[in-house]
């Protein structure tokens, strides 16, 4: 049912999208982000379930990638580095919404941190999904992706050092994500470490290695951004506000959750580092 929503609201948003009477392909793009997500509150204020937006999160670049990148083409301007960005946008769209979808229970499954802000807020709740869980994310997302924008559209730098380093950081990113995702399935399969905090593996130098890759990519994208032009140095503000959001937000929210699930909690974030991988404290 929740593959059917997308379905249906993708086709609806790009429809539209197509009779809009603006020609500016980044604005055209954002309002049809917009709308989109708009869409997709007024279905998780049906289903009573604001979990109907996460997959948003990495469906949208894809769809934003493939969009411009097809201007591209039909412009005759397409480059190695077109292919190798939207290939990567592709691969890191396509891993975070099958894992999303693994993990789907149905409509009675809701985010641990929806639950939380529903008992905090009451009955304001509605109003913080539609702004909070809705559209500050599909704003960061939008910002993080306007690099992609201007890395599709510049034609002028020849592919070079500036891109591998972009392809560097950005293949870093996601694999490591997908090592840790899969090292954090392992490890809770066993009944025994349901109570136990991880801290093997990529988490044994990070407290929270899926959100530093994540981070990681979206850097990943602004390092093509300057590689296309370095005179678009200034989308350096969408991965700043990624990262901002991970800092603020996300992080607090899964420590404030651990601590009080998780006895060993407080110890491992003493000695592990929050963030940046390094080697733990003694």
């Amino acid at each position: 049912m929740l593959l059917l929503i997308y379905t249906v609201t993708i086709t609806i948003s790009l429809t539209g999208g197509y009779f809009l009477p603006i020609t500016n392909p980044l604005l055209k793009a954002g309002i049809i982000d917009a709308a989109a997500t708009l869409v997709i509150f007024i279905l998780s204020l049906i289903f009573n379930n604001s979990s109907v937006y996460d997959p948003y999160w990495s469906i949208a670049p894809m769809i934003m990638a493939g969009y411009w990148s097809g201007l591209c083409f039909f412009n005759v301007i397409f480059s190695a580095r077109h292919i190798i960005l939207c290939t990567l946008v592709l691969i890191w769209g396509i891993r975070l919404t099958y894992n999303f979808f693994k993990g789907w229970k149905g409509f009675l499954q809701e985010d641990w941190r929806y639950d939380r802000f529903r008992m905090t807020t009451g009955a304001w709740y509605w109003l913080i999904s539609f702004t909070g869980i809705h559209f500050v994310p599909t704003i960061a997302v939008f910002g993080a992706c306007v690099p992609v924008y201007f890395a599709l559209k510049e034609n002028g730098a020849p592919f070079g050092i500036p891109d591998l380093a972009a392809i560097g950081v950005t293949v870093t990113a996601i694999v490591f994500e997908g090592i840790t995702d899969s090292q954090l399935r392992r490890f809770y399969r066993k009944d025994e470490n349901l109570k136990k905090t991880m801290q093997t593996g990529l988490r044994r130098f990070s407290r929270h290695p899926n959100y530093f890759g994540e981070i990681l990519f979206w850097w990943g994208m602004y390092l093509f951004a300057i590689a296309a032009n370095p005179e678009y140095w200034w989308t350096i503000f969408g991965p700043v506000l990624m990262t901002l959001l991970f800092i603020f937000i996300s992080i607090p929210l899964m420590e404030k959750r651990m601590l009080e699930k998780r006895p060993d909690f407080a110890d491992y974030r003493k000695r592990v580092s929050v963030l940046i991988p390094w080697f733990p404290k003694k």
